[in-house]
Formats: C-alpha cells, sequence, structure tokens
C-alpha cells in the first residue's frame, strides 16, 4: 500500500543535497511531492544569510485538494490554534494545521484526489 504523509518543514536547498529515509521498509517505493512553496523574507540584515519570516503558499497543483471540499481541507484553517505555520491562500492569512499534537500527522491514502 502507497501512502503520502503529509508534513511541515522548512528546507532551503543550496546545491545538490540528499534526502534519507529512516527505517524504510525493504522494496518499498517513496515519492515525495512539492506541495507548498516557500518565501523567505529577510528584512533586519540581509548579509547574513537567515531569513527572519517564511510565508508558505499552496503549490498550484494541489489546490483543489486543499480547497473548501477538498479531501485535505481540514488542514487549512482560519484560527491559529496555537504554534501552527501561516499561509497564505487567496491572499488571505490561514494556517497549516498538521501537527503530531491533534493528529493531523499521518500518512494518508496514495493517490489523492486532485
Amino acid at each position: 500500500m502507497k501512502s503520502l504523509v503529509l508534513a511541515v518543514a522548512t528546507a532551503f536547498a543550496a546545491g545538490k543535497g540528499s534526502l534519507t529515509v529512516k527505517n524504510s521498509e525493504g522494496g518499498a517505493t517513496y515519492n515525495f511531492y512539492k506541495v507548498f512553496d516557500l518565501t523567505g523574507q529577510d528584512t533586519t540584515d540581509p548579509a547574513d544569510g537567515t531569513y527572519d519570516a517564511v510565508t508558505y503558499t499552496i503549490d498550484t497543483t494541489w489546490a483543489s485538494f486543499f480547497g473548501a471540499s477538498g479531501a485535505g481541507a481540514g488542514y487549512i484553517v482560519d484560527t491559529n490554534t496555537g504554534s501552527l505555520n501561516p499561509i497564505k491562500v487567496d491572499g488571505v492569512t490561514k494556517y497549516i494545521n498538521i501537527t503530531e499534537s491533534n493528529g493531523s500527522f499521518r500518512p494518508i491514502p496514495f493517490p489523492p484526489t486532485l
């Protein structure tokens, strides 16, 4: 059975890198998808190479999945219930509700209906 794991992580690539899957199953296929776009802002010291803030947006390929009637609609919420990451949806700030504590950080059936 294939699964898609939705997770929120910030990663910046500067050239070639690698990705390691720990505790993988022999013969299993793992697919990775770009679900969110990330833009970093450095407003204090552009020379230091770090970002003060980031803005997430939904990759256009996944817009219907996260839309009001999509299977992932519950992952985007209007209110920050703690330390959720903000995301811009049609110019409006909402929040990515994918955390271990609320049980949303889990595999979902693959492939999702897009």
